[in-house]
């Protein structure tokens, strides 16, 4: 379930970045622009909180060879 939320806010992140360029590109309104600025920095505060609640406890974890942990 954890794993499905953070490709869920990297796919909606990926999302506003199209629609704060295109916003960008057409000059139509500033504050939209802003708006989703605030939008994407939302996701991303809350992604990063869900990576760590993750890594703290357990749902995701190092499974590099160099980690060391197999």
């Amino acid at each position: 379930m954890l794993k499905i939320l953070i490709i869920v806010l990297i796919i909606l992140m990926l999302v506003t970045l199209g629609t704060g360029l295109q916003s960008l590109l057409t000059h139509k309104n500033p504050k939209r622009l802003v708006w989703i600025l605030w939008i994407r920095i939302a996701i991303g505060v809350s992604l990063i909180v869900l990576l760590i609640v993750g890594a703290l406890t357990g749902q995701l974890a190092v499974v590099a060879p160099w980690s060391g942990q197999y």
